[in-house]
């Protein structure tokens, strides 16, 4: 996902000073501090860090919108663009690669397109999930949200208006018991989450796509149809579970 989302900013003539942590050093830490913006990655482990940046250092914070999906990628574009003070529109100069990426997902957003689904996901996985899911067009009946933090509920209001339909659950830290609830009561066409879900799916043989072992990125324009693709595959019987470590997504 990093790797996707550095190719794009650097697409539109944007550098990246450093990814922290990633294998960074001391001195690359220390040389951060002389961005022009921290772009955040997950709110839940790091979010205070660069929140206190921004007060005390006065290094703006981009990104609590995560790119994923068409629309969330152009609201991740035009939060980095606000921060960093370019003068520059990343948005409008993304407008090709978003035009090409529609044209590649059409027959997988036809054959999805309202379909129905469980998500669920941390406070920066779960509003970007949602936000693939409008773009296919899949009608979320219910989801969870995993460590909540102070930025999950502006987003998630935002993304929640783009589906189809308001999911008829939204769960927070749910425990296993609910989510045997909803796979029981509203049995899902499909179901992303976190392995430890998949119990539940398997005895209601509901088709399982984990979101947290991948090798295809699911964020930016292209992970929209990287995200429907898995969908697909998991509806064609392939199992992700059985293959996690064999690299075996074949996108």
């Amino acid at each position: 996902d990093i790797g996707s989302c550095i190719a794009l900013l650097t697409s539109l003539g944007v550098p990246v000073n450093h990814v922290i942590p990633g294998g960074s050093r001391l001195e690359d830490i220390r040389d951060s501090l002389g961005s022009q913006a921290n772009v955040l990655w997950c709110p839940s482990y790091i979010g205070q860090t660069l929140e206190r940046l921004e007060r005390e250092r006065g290094i703006r914070i981009a990104g609590y919108t995560p790119p994923y999906g068409y629309q969330g990628t152009l609201d991740w574009l035009s939060e980095v663009d606000t921060a960093i003070g370019s003068g520059a529109s990343l948005v409008g100069l993304a407008q090709d690669q978003l035009a090409e990426a529609r044209r590649r997902l059409e027959p997988t957003k036809n054959r999805l397109s309202g379909m129905r689904a469980f998500v669920s996901g941390g406070p920066g996985r779960l509003p970007g999930l949602l936000s693939v899911m409008a773009d296919l067009g899949v009608d979320v009946v219910a989801c969870a949200l995993y460590w909540p933090h102070s930025s999950s509920q502006p987003t998630l209001k935002k993304i929640l208006g783009r589906l189809p339909h308001m999911p008829e659950k939204i769960l927070v830290g749910p425990s296993l018991y609910e989510v045997e609830e909803i796979a029981g009561r509203l049995h899902p066409d499909f179901w992303m989450g976190g392995f430890q879900e998949q119990h539940s799916c398997k005895r209601h043989k509901i088709p399982f796509i984990p979101t947290t072992v991948y090798t295809a990125s699911h964020q930016c324009f292209e992970g929209v149809r990287n995200v429907g693709r898995k969908i697909e595959m998991a509806l064609d019987g392939f199992d992700f579970v059985a293959t996690a470590f064999r690299s075996a997504e074949e996108l």
